[in-house]
């Protein structure tokens, strides 16, 4: 008898081959579904700029988009831009509308992609708006998306420029 056929032959009756050639398999298999699931992730690349209505939310994006001030007007739907931050990374940019309804549409909508906040706070009208701005703020930190996934948070005091900002 040729010794290959004996080899092979003495295999198809060695229980101990086919545990062995299961649990390569199930290794094998578990290892290709981790990567097809790890590349479906969430990609986190939204930056999301929020804020109460008429804080400067869209002038801000304004200025990181085109560098130029410019004359703008209460959003009514979200701005989204793809901003180059260096030579290979890029975020997408998120102008959230400060409108109640419009802006939690939009929060619940962009949150779980976000890779960060930025929170403008209008500096001159602080004082008149202090309660809705803590509601908001505290509603934002409260949110189990922002631990989770540890989004960093930038609070932006807007309107410093103006006479007496932070001072009323």
């Amino acid at each position: 008898m040729d010794p290959i056929k004996h080899y092979i032959g003495a295999i198809e009756y060695d229980a101990n081959f086919y545990g062995i050639v299961v649990a390569i398999a199930a290794v094998l298999i578990t290892m290709v579904i981790f990567l097809v699931l790890r590349r479906k992730s969430v990609s986190r690349r939204n930056v999301l700029i929020t804020g109460l209505s008429d804080s400067g939310k869209t002038l801000l994006f304004s200025r990181l988009v085109t560098s130029k001030n410019v004359v703008t007007y209460t959003s009514m739907k979200e701005n989204i831009t793809i901003y180059r931050v260096d030579k290979k990374r890029t975020v997408t940019l998120v102008d959230i509308p400060g409108n109640d309804r419009l802006r939690d549409k939009y929060i619940d909508q962009f949150l779980g992609f976000a890779r960060g906040i930025i929170f403008v706070v209008d500096s001159f009208n602080f004082p008149k708006e202090i309660r809705d701005v803590a509601g908001f703020l505290f509603r934002l930190l409260q949110e189990p998306m922002i631990h989770s996934n540890k989004v960093p948070f930038l609070i932006a005091c807007n309107k410093q420029g103006d006479c007496f900002a932070l001072l009323n």
